[in-house]
């Protein structure tokens, strides 16, 4: 069953639903959730589907049967690796003991080999329950993430850390394959166990080192939430700081225009900015030495924080003709990878 894209976004009774799950188990976290997640909405996810699976039976003449809403799930267990959902305990220990691969999907693009951190880039074509189930798990986190469970038009971005027992999810972010809005990232979350050490500003530097490697300009869907305003806000400013203080340096004349070419934001992005920082008299903008040094001071900081998630271009092997969209492929996976959510194996 789909939650409509449309549906999601204007229907506020879906948003204030009380959450049906009051916490995630996932690796060595217990996590208690913040909002509604239609887990009952996605693929038949009861025991006897399988069973009869099991028997022979095929899956898709089955009656649909869905997750519980009128009880709420007290705790949903989830694969650190894959982000499969079950129902208790034991079945992810079959699960890791069995047939998980300990690491998302998809081809690796990034990888840090000192902080043991790698990037991922998913097909949600080839890959649509590992998607889904991602999408799935950031609805609990996201009040106003909108759902629909085609993963097909999305590209997902998902930062692991290398673990001795396989790669474990941290966070993610997607966007759409095909935009006319220049939008390089539709959804991005961090897990609560992750936040604070700079996982959201890595995803972010990602997306626009992306963005310039196609020749593009990038913005994020709006609106934003309030963490996410602010994380863009950060990243945001402190570009536009540096490039007009390094343009300076090197004697170019500043403008929109140049800060655009520099930074792939888009002009309304680097306009708002501005204003926000307050620097703009007309049509000519004044940065005063102390707002420069106070985000050169930001930056070294950051680097210097051995506790943060530092994002460098020179790890991410991408490029624009890397990525050719694999038609047929994605109908063809999921066929063969025919996994109902809370699988027990």
């Amino acid at each position: 069953m789909k939650v409509s894209t449309l549906r999601a976004r204007n229907d506020s009774a879906f948003f204030s639903r009380p959450k049906n799950i009051h916490s995630i188990c996932i690796g060595r976290h217990e996590v208690e959730t913040w909002y509604f997640s239609p887990y009952h909405m996605a693929r038949p996810a009861v025991q006897h589907l399988y069973e009869s699976a099991a028997k022979g039976e095929d899956p898709s003449t089955l009656a649909p049967s869905t997750f519980p809403t009128s009880t709420p799930q007290q705790t949903l267990h989830i694969c650190p690796y894959c982000v499969q959902p079950f129902l208790d305990h034991d079945a992810v220990l079959r699960h890791l003991a069995s047939v998980c691969l300990r690491r998302p999907a998809g081809h690796e693009i990034y990888r840090d080999p000192v902080r043991l951190l790698s990037v991922l880039e998913v097909d949600g074509k080839v890959e649509p329950f590992f998607c889904e189930n991602l999408a799935l798990l950031s609805k609990l986190f996201l009040e106003h993430k909108a759902l629909d469970h085609d993963m097909t038009p999305f590209l997902f971005y998902v930062l692991c850390s290398m673990t001795p027992d396989g790669f474990e999810v941290l966070g993610y972010f997607s966007k759409e394959k095909q935009t006319p809005e220049m939008h390089n990232l539709s959804c991005i979350l961090v897990l609560p166990q992750f936040q604070s050490k700079g996982i959201g500003r890595f995803l972010i530097e990602l997306s626009y080192e992306l963005s310039r490697r196609e020749g593009k300009l990038g913005s994020p869907e709006k609106p934003l939430s309030d963490l996410g305003e602010q994380l863009y806000y950060g990243y945001w400013s402190e570009c536009v700081v540096l490039c007009i203080a390094r343009a300076a340096e090197e004697g170019h004349q500043v403008t929109i225009n140049y800060i655009v070419e520099a930074t792939s934001l888009t002009h309304a992005d680097v306009l708002h900015t501005l204003q926000l920082l307050n620097v703009l008299n007309g049509t000519q903008i004044f940065i005063s030495e102390e707002l420069i040094q106070k985000c050169y001071g930001r930056k070294i900081k950051r680097e210097q924080d051995v506790n943060k998630f530092n994002f460098y271009t020179h790890l991410l092997s991408w490029s624009p003709e890397m990525y050719v969209e694999v038609r047929g492929e994605g109908e063809a996976s999921a066929e063969k990878k025919w996994t109902p959510i809370f699988l027990d194996e």
